[in-house]
């Protein structure tokens, strides 16, 4: 018999509501403590109405919003299950107060002087959005949290659908369907096991199910039906069996005839999962709240709104470059979060641009006097520079340095290389050393990163011709020898010069320590594992491969490089790097090494700019591979700008949108 039990009744009570205030309020006053701690820790001076103001208002916005979504209901209650008849009315108004919240913050810190009001609408805009994640979750909790503590006033909904009777030990209980995991008959009796705990039901489970509500609860077997809001993972055993394991750590084995029959049971609860989805993720902060991905197969693409980036900046630098302010840029990528957001690719017609041009760094299309002269050091010839031989592998030209000390790296941490403070020569035991300056015995392979090794060397200082020491260095027959037969002008570690004939020398340090040239010990142990399959690497005359600028790579694959960067060397559960490589690699290991205060680091640039830390490879030609690790972004740009000055720099117009994107 049934028991006598009141009709549906909703959880909202008053003194839900005033607990959901009472909660927001609450959410606001941490929320702002931390804006403004933040502030004052970074030297800066927030008013407490910026910091605090703005969430205090959006919690109080909950209330009218929260009746009318009760109102729209009609007492529909926010417990599992969900339908999208009471769900959508609370995501609506989960939409509405994220728009509202956002609003308020603008407001007011346009009128605390932080911000201009016009920025009100482009920010509502672009950030609604992001926040209504954060407000559904936040308002299921509270709602939830109310009804589990039993706020007085707040009813359940009790009718026979909404729970069950159970018999344990003697007594008898009133159990809420939501919070039941499965029930498995056995004779005359189901037992039902929810929260840990079993009871027992004293009706059969083909009698049980007409009481529950099918949207919810799907038979996995003749004897067994699970909680499908309850199901945390289902996994692949093999001959179209499955596992379904539960939130309870329960774990259910499904022949496959049973799992086409839950398959079928799982897309009429689509809705409810979705909903849950929805409420759950990114809970952490007000940034949006994206899952840990790895691009090892591929970059998942979004939104630049979806991971908090302000779209505008990098529509307008995509539409700058489309009209040539940049040159001839040809590729652009932005990853944030782990997530592609930008992919661009520009069409570019070198062999037009390339044809009749001759010079010290090669000769065009169309252009060269004999077949000599086609070879992979022609920078002019479009079958070699910036693509190589029509694939999607872009010259990375001195971005190489930066990938090559990674290389590198990563034989450290594999123990063939005990670390940056071994002495450099002891590596190249096999070369003429008979007329190595003695002070160069004293060089380091840190020396040699932080291109401090006190080998003379005119790079940046010549222009582009036979007085250049690297254009001397790429006409000779042995680069290694040549790089170490250079006169010193300094101490090692006393000071820097920019010298690829030193980064040159990395290639045959990463062959002495391993065996291997440094492309095959790249391909085993950093390409492989970041799923990097296409790449083209020069070699030299003498069969080593050219780390002063040699390496190929298609931009999203180089963005890989510093998403490793980005994560110090660990990728998907793997440490390809040693710890704290990242950090030493791209700090200030060098301070003011030109005109505009860069720092260099171990084959890093340290481009900092408004007060952002940007890890950076650059190479000739306009190729730059940012890293913005305050951000989480990374930035690739690909040019081949040798043929004409561009009306401005594609670095700084990279730098400021970005930039501008996240502020």
């Amino acid at each position: 018999m049934r028991p006598n039990l009141p009709s549906d009744f909703d959880i909202l009570g008053p003194r839900t509501l005033l607990a959901l205030t009472a909660g927001w309020v609450m959410v606001g006053l941490f929320a702002g403590s931390g804006t403004w701690l933040a502030a004052l820790w970074e030297g800066n001076s927030t008013d407490l109405r910026t910091a605090y103001v703005p969430l205090i208002v959006a919690g109080l916005c909950w209330v009218p919003i929260t009746v009318w979504a009760v109102v729209l209901t009609r007492r529909s209650p926010l417990v599992w299950p969900l339908t999208w008849r009471g769900a959508a009315p609370y995501l609506a108004s989960a939409l509405a107060v994220s728009f509202v919240m956002n609003a308020e913050w603008v407001l007011v810190m346009a009128v605390a002087g932080a911000a201009p009001a016009g920025d009100a609408v482009v920010s509502v805009a672009a950030n609604g959005l992001r926040w209504m994640h954060v407000n559904v979750a936040v308002f299921v909790v509270l709602v939830v949290a109310a009804h589990r503590i039993g706020l007085p006033g707040n009813v359940p909904q009790t009718s026979f659908r909404q729970s069950l009777r159970a018999e344990s030990r003697g007594r008898t209980r009133l159990l809420p369907v939501a919070a039941i995991d499965w029930i498995a008959g056995a004779g005359d009796y189901s037992t039902v096991h929810t929260e840990g705990q079993e009871f027992l039901v004293n009706e059969r489970l083909k009698n049980l199910e007409a009481d529950l509500n099918p949207q919810v609860f799907v038979r996995i077997h003749r004897s067994t039906i699970v909680n499908a809001a309850r199901i945390v993972e289902l996994r692949s055993l093999g001959h179209g069996d499955r596992e379904v394991s539960l939130e309870c750590g329960t774990v259910l084995r499904v022949a496959r005839r049973r799992w086409q029959v839950l398959e079928r049971a799982m897309g009429r609860t689509s809705a409810v999962l979705l909903a849950i989805v929805l409420a759950t993720v990114g809970l952490a902060s007000a940034s949006p709240a994206m899952q840990e991905i790895w691009p090892t197969e591929g970059w998942t693409p979004a939104t630049p709104q979806e991971v908090g980036l302000n779209a505008a900046p990098l529509r307008e630098l995509d539409a700058a470059i489309r009209s040539g302010r940049y040159g001839h840029v040809d590729r652009l990528v932005v990853a944030k979060q782990g997530y592609l957001v930008v992919d661009e690719s520009y069409d570019v017609d070198y062999r037009v641009i390339s044809k009749g041009k001759v010079g010290p760094l090669g000769c065009g299309w169309e252009s060269c006097n004999t077949e000599d002269d086609l070879h992979d050091f022609n920078y002019l010839h479009p079958d070699y520079h910036p693509w190589y031989q029509g694939r999607a592998v872009h010259s990375l030209q001195s971005v190489t340095k930066s990938v090559s000390a990674t290389v590198l790296a990563a034989a450290i941490h594999n123990g063939a290389i005990a670390g940056v403070q071994q002495p450099l020569l002891g590596f190249l035991v096999d070369y003429d050393l008979s007329r190595v300056d003695p002070r160069l015995r004293e060089a380091t392979l840190a020396d040699l990163l932080t291109m401090r090794s006190g080998i003379e060397w005119h790079e940046q200082d010549r222009p582009m011709g036979d007085t250049n020491t690297t254009i001397q260095l790429e006409h000779a027959d042995d680069w290694v020898q040549f790089t170490l037969d250079q006169p010193m002008d300094s101490a090692p570690g006393t000071r820097w010069a920019y010298n690829s004939g030193g980064s040159h020398l990395m290639s045959a340090v990463v062959r002495a320590a391993t065996g291997q040239t440094i492309a095959q010990y790249a391909e085993e142990h950093l390409f492989a594992p970041l799923g990097i399959d296409d790449y083209y690497w020069k070699m030299t005359p003498r069969g080593l491969p050219d780390t002063e600028g040699g390496l190929y790579l298609e931009a999203r694959d180089l963005a890989k490089i510093g998403h490793l960067m980005l994560r110090d060397g660990n990728w998907d559960g793997q440490r390809l790097l040693p710890e704290g490589w990242a950090r030493a690699a791209s700090a200030r290991q060098v301070e003011r090494v030109n005109g505009a205060g860069w720092g260099y680091g171990y084959q890093w640039w340290r481009t900092d700019t408004r007060d952002t830390e940007i890890w950076a490879g650059l190479g000739f030609g306009d190729q730059y591979l940012l890293v913005l690790p305050e951000h989480d972004l990374v930035a690739v740009a690909n040019s081949w700008n040798l043929f004409d000055r561009p009306d401005a720099s594609i670095l700084r117009g990279l730098i400021n949108a970005v930039l501008t994107a996240i502020d």
